[in-house]
């Protein structure tokens, strides 16, 4: 019988500090980051499966001492990740189980830390300076600097790898977005140039970039995986027979000399796709310029999980799931779970396959997706706030989600620390007759042909039909629904821009700023005859990105999250969790996936208990 019992823990915040300030020190920024001494883990509620311990026998007391060095973490994977941080799928969940491997292995300038109040810090980077108005960033990047094979890295190492990030993202990808605002992007993108002008190495440890227009959360998107720091020689060995002679020449057998190498906490020692499922390991980084990991190094077992062939149509389909028997055998050290936080069953997983003396359920909060309507204020009879605000009330989004509760909003806690207030207009009909009644359309005889907007293959089945019905009911209002492929929904240049007059948005955080979800709404149904209520939206947003006070940015988006719904233009309809829960043996600590792009591995340790294990050598 399983005893569920739910507590909350919080962890103390992580000593590392970001001032956004006009100068930017490592003096604020501790080398070495450190880990909470024990696994109180913040944001995680944990289901302890402990099954009575027999009258009279004691069971067996926990490591308290704090972390300890050494041990392989045996961590289930259904596929061996991709090592390569430009490519967009580096950082995909391809199965049931999946750990990026590049943000074990790489490194960038900065990267995300835990702590809401600051939260990017400095790594690769030692110290950064904003100038001529948040045009010009110069890092300087910490001394003696690594990669994993021993030898220097240095700023020419980092001009390098954002160019050739950028020249694997000519159809778009991660690598635009981040690095869109620096000068001389496009012609490196098209091919027409291989120098990205922008950005001019001063010295081993200088580095200059200059941008197009300013923009405060530059650092925080410099966090991201693809702007990781790479081995231009290194690169040359591997990135060829990747790309000219496909996955089975590249690494069909890996060898010290063309293994990728990197700057992160952990190093790649046996690396191998040459037919799925493949197999892989990473030791810890002698040479990363912080605290050494904990961990001797992670062993990938790609070949405990179960795999299932079915022929369909003469075609085969495979599919991957977790194998229980591999984490009650200790072949592993967590899976995801089959099972809910209150201990209830997900899948047909016998109940005692759970009952390991110490083992812990971890239900770990990732940042939300959002979804939302956004209505065009150019396109009648949304040009009037009044009929907006009474469509806003007319519309009873619980019968439309999944996770129904209390309003929801754009900006949410996940993103920031400031206190959140609810502007929304919520529904109530009686709201909504009053709203009409005061609009320019309230004696509007006929009725309204709206477009209604979204992508065709988004995949989340939303049920708005009595949403719709309301809306025909209370304000004549007939939906015209029209899907769109997602990969071209954003292509509106030449349309125009009365054509749609609602759309509806699924945006998640990239990095932990109210900026990620509220950039998407810029120019929604084109630019073409754009709003005025999206040309104050825009100027808005223009102020706040060159704020660079934490804080006061933070504020800046409040108040345009407030203006948005006092405008009505935006309407909030669900904050769609996405947690995952973890089965971790009970000689594992501080295992934590990152909210954002991050080390899974970094902090975790292995105490006394664990088997002792030797990592594979290719």
């Amino acid at each position: 019988m399983i005893r569920a019992i739910l507590t909350s823990f919080v962890l103390s915040s992580l000593s590392g500090l970001l001032i956004a300030s006009l100068a930017c020190t490592d003096d604020d920024i501790p080398t070495t980051p450190t880990a909470a001494p024990t696994s109180v883990l913040e944001g995680v509620e944990i289901v302890k499966t402990i099954p009575p311990t027999p009258e009279g026998d004691e069971p067996e007391p926990l490591n308290q001492t704090g972390p300890r060095r050494g041990g392989v973490l045996a961590a289930p994977m259904s596929w061996c990740p991709v090592h390569d941080p430009g490519i967009d799928s580096a950082l995909g969940f391809f199965g049931i189980d999946y750990v990026p491997l590049v943000t074990e292995i790489h490194a960038g300038l900065t990267r995300i830390s835990d702590d809401v109040n600051a939260p990017i810090a400095l790594e690769l980077a030692d110290s950064y300076d904003v100038q001529e108005n948040g045009l010009l960033y110069e890092f300087v990047l910490k001394q003696n600097l690594k990669f994993s094979d021993g030898t220097p890295l240095t700023a020419g190492d980092v001009k390098w790898s954002w160019e050739r990030a950028l020249k694997k993202s000519s159809t778009g990808g991660r690598a635009r977005d981040v690095f869109g605002l620096i000068n001389g992007v496009e012609s490196v993108i098209e091919g027409e140039s291989d120098d990205l002008t922008g950005v001019i190495v001063v010295d081993d440890r200088t580095l200059q970039v200059h941008l197009t227009h300013p923009r405060a959360e530059f650092i925080s998107l410099l966090a991201d995986p693809v702007a990781s720091v790479l081995k231009k020689d290194n690169v040359l060995k591997w990135m060829t027979r990747w790309e000219g002679d496909g996955a089975e020449d590249i690494l069909g057998q890996t060898t010290e000399d063309n293994l990728p190498v990197g700057a992160g906490p952990f190093k790649l020692i046996d690396y191998w796709i040459g037919s799925q499922p493949g197999h892989c390991a990473i030791a810890r980084n002698p040479h990363y310029w912080g605290r050494p990991a904990y961990l001797d190094g992670v062993w990938f077992r790609t070949e405990v999980m179960k795999r299932e062939t079915e022929i369909v149509d003469g075609e085969p389909h495979y599919s991957v799931s977790t194998n229980p028997m591999a984490f009650f055998q200790e072949e592993t050290d967590f899976e995801r779970t089959a099972f809910l936080p209150d201990g209830s069953s997900i899948g047909d997983v016998p109940d005692e396959l759970i009952e390991v003396e110490g083992a812990e359920i971890l239900r770990y909060q990732l940042p939300a997706t959002i979804s939302f309507f956004v209505l065009n204020p150019s396109a009648p009879p949304f040009d009037d706030v009044h009929f907006r605000r009474a469509l806003a009330a007319s519309s009873d989004v619980e019968s439309a989600t999944w996770y129904p509760g209390d309003t929801p909003r754009l900006i949410t806690d996940d993103v920031t620390n400031l206190p959140l207030e609810d502007n929304y207009v919520g529904y109530d009909t009686d709201v909504a007759k009053t709203e009409l009644a005061r609009s320019k359309y309230a004696q509007h005889a006929g009725r309204w042909a709206i477009g209604f907007l979204q992508a065709a293959n988004w995949g989340l089945a939303y049920d708005f039909e009595l949403i719709f019905e309301q809306w025909s009911e209370l304000l004549n209002i007939d939906v015209r629904e029209e899907h769109f492929d997602y990969a071209v929904i954003d292509d509106f240049g030449g349309r125009n821009n009365d054509e749609y007059h609602v759309r509806l948005y699924h945006q998640g955080p990239a990095y932990p700023d109210p900026s990620t979800v509220l950039r998407a709404i810029d120019a929604p149904f084109g630019e073409i005859g754009k709003a005025p209520e999206f040309v104050k939206l825009e100027e808005m947003m223009d102020a706040a990105a060159v704020e660079l006070d934490l804080a006061k940015r933070h504020g800046m988006y409040l108040e345009i999250e407030n203006y948005l719904s006092e405008q009505a233009l935006v309407i909030p309809i669900e904050v769609f969790p996405s947690n995952e829960h973890y089965r971790v043996q009970p000689w594992v600590h501080d295992l934590k996936p990152p909210k954002y792009p991050g080390s899974t591995f970094y902090n975790v340790w292995l105490d006394q208990r664990a088997p002792k294990r030797e990592l594979p050598t290719p």
